[in-house]
């Protein structure tokens, strides 16, 4: 967790006010305004003060807490919206959900005809127990029609290093990545994901290490590993209660 450290670390040296529009989005799906500006202040506040990032994540846990239930209902939806954004770009019958997360968006696109594999560095799985759960995925060569990629990158120490390994496992990737923007800079796309993976989860020790590029970066990124883009979307903040802006690549092997 040495990156997810540093990424605190920098946090908290950056100004408020390059981050305040996104996390206030965030924080106006949970409760209303006079409210939300409470929130807002008390976990600036907890930025400003405290330097340990595991004691931040509980803290900030402890401020959103009374609205876990809130939380909850507005990420209820999130597994059929991914499956809606991805679901004509998957070429069966196998396939991988690398860094499957809580598994949800893995159950949903089980179907006659689909073989799912999950894997994440840890097992979070709550709906797909049920499913295979490989952590020997990286040795299974050219085994999988299609990878899942979903919001995960991000979140990998070495991003290419678990590129290099998907190439060589998988003949199609679909990718979904958090970018940075002219209206999501670093810093703010760093706290919003932060505040989601640690602060509303903080005995999961979800990594965040901040591995942001823009767009244009992860295309040179695939291409550099032999993966040619051959559709794209831009889905935008398609999630307001975890307001970062998403990109939907879906890539194949250049040979």
């Amino acid at each position: 967790m040495e990156k997810t450290r540093a990424l605190y670390k920098r946090m908290t040296t950056t100004d408020p006010l390059i981050y305040q529009r996104p996390v206030q989005r965030m924080l106006d799906e949970l409760q209303q305004e006079s409210k939300r500006l409470e929130l807002h202040a008390q976990i600036v506040r907890v930025f400003a003060t405290e330097q340990d990032e595991a004691r931040a994540a509980e803290k900030v846990w402890n401020i959103l807490n009374p609205y876990a239930r809130v939380i909850s209902d507005k990420l209820s939806g999130r597994a059929a919206l991914i499956k809606s954004q991805i679901a004509r770009h998957v070429r069966g019958p196998k396939v991988l959900d690398f860094g499957c997360g809580d598994g949800k968006v893995a159950e949903t696109m089980t179907s006659e005809g689909i073989s799912m594999t999950t894997f994440d560095v840890d097992d979070y799985r709550i709906e797909a127990k049920s499913l295979p759960f490989d952590k020997g995925w990286a040795t299974r060569l050219d085994e999988f029609d299609t990878a899942l990629v979903i919001t995960v990158l991000h979140h990998c120490n070495e991003p290419d290093l678990e590129l290099e390994s998907l190439h060589r496992v998988a003949r199609r990737l679909v990718v979904i990545e958090s970018v940075v923007d002219g209206d999501m800079p670093f810093e703010a796309q760093a706290v919003v994901d932060w505040i989601y993976n640690r602060g509303m989860h903080p005995g999961a020790n979800i990594p965040v290490p901040g591995q942001f590029r823009t767009a244009e970066a992860w295309r040179v990124t695939f291409a550099r590993h032999g993966l040619r883009v051959i559709h794209e979307d831009d889905l935008g903040v398609d999630l307001p209660v975890v307001p970062e802006h998403h990109y939907l690549f879906v890539c194949e092997r250049n040979f």
